[in-house]
């Protein structure tokens, strides 16, 4: 699994177990299909939303 994060094995080496699969849950949650398709719909704030906050 983390050969497929991208991880090398000096990184594996420099982490322990709970850095590891933190950073291993965080690249299951970014490459969550459901989450992709939200991201795309983002829109960038405008002057009115500022105003509004």
């Amino acid at each position: 699994m983390a050969y497929k994060t991208g991880l090398t094995r000096a990184d594996v080496e420099d982490m322990d177990i709970g850095q590891m699969l933190d950073y291993i849950d965080e690249y299951v949650k970014n490459m969550d299909p459901k989450k992709q398709k939200q991201r795309s719909t983002t829109r960038q704030a405008g002057q009115a939303d500022f105003d509004r906050f």
